[in-house]
């Protein structure tokens, strides 16, 4: 890439879709400081990463969210009657699946009828599986292996919890929301708030906080109105990551650099 840097006739587009704190911490920083301070646009993920670039004396960056692969409408009484609690991911360690589990148990007695489904595989399974059976869930939590069909998986389920310790711009929360799904998630990432607007559309607990993650599951479970609420405004503001909207933005990108 180095020779094509500065030839007038190329723009060159760089993108990272990590955090600034991932990529400030690892080796590929230097490379970053090296190269994508003399691409024609350097673009984040998040709006709070561009601007921590900023500060470390970039002048080209900007902001291109990963759009959704689908976006469907559902009505939200009935994805309130299908009283499914759901999550999605590796499960490995750092997602928080061990702190979701162990909140939902919190206040599975006082949600009677309602259930926690865990879409994903990998090594912590097994442990996982262990703790459910300990706080004796194995009825009402349920891990359920990979699956093709998110989408169909959402559209099935009420509401969606990200547990996750740290994180970029979780696709799983912009994917529950482009099916009207509210979201409960822990503060990992600088693009949580980004995705969900809190006490609109969703709630945010702290990372690793069983308790307050269970009053959160436990108020969207039991707060019908307020599940309403929530799912209405989760659509609503999941346009902004639809396939369009980003597509619109690229063309905007691409007649802002060929103006130059």
């Amino acid at each position: 890439m180095a020779p094509l840097l500065y030839k007038p006739n190329i723009k060159i587009i760089g993108q990272s879709h990590e955090s600034y704190e991932a990529s400030k911490n690892s080796q590929r920083y230097k490379r970053i400081l090296r190269y994508y301070r003399q691409v024609s646009k350097f673009l984040l993920l998040t709006e709070k990463d561009a601007e921590k670039f900023k500060k470390d004396g970039f002048t080209n960056t900007g902001v291109m969210y990963n759009p959704t692969a689908f976006r469907v409408y559902n009505d939200p009484q009935k994805l309130y009657a299908n009283k499914t609690v759901v999550s999605m991911g590796r499960l490995v360690d750092g997602k928080g699946f061990d702190v979701l589990i162990k909140a939902f148990a919190r206040v599975s007695h006082e949600i009677p009828g309602w259930k926690l489904d865990i879409y994903g595989d990998g090594p912590e399974k097994e442990s996982l599986q262990t703790l459910i059976d300990v706080l004796n869930m194995k009825n009402v939590i349920h891990l359920k292996g990979t699956t093709s069909k998110p989408q169909e998986v959402l559209s099935s389920s009420s509401f969606f919890v990200l547990a996750s310790e740290a994180e970029g711009l979780p696709m799983s929360l912009i994917e529950a929301q482009s099916c009207g799904l509210p979201c409960i998630s822990t503060d990992c990432a600088p693009g949580i708030r980004e995705i969900i607007n809190e006490y609109e559309d969703g709630l945010i607990a702290p990372v690793g906080d069983v308790d307050v993650l269970a009053r959160h599951i436990r108020r969207l479970a039991k707060n019908e109105q307020l599940f309403y609420s929530y799912s209405q405004n989760a659509y609503r503001h999941s346009e902004k990551f639809e396939q369009k909207h980003i597509r619109n933005q690229w063309y905007k990108l691409f007649e802002e650099l060929e103006e130059r």
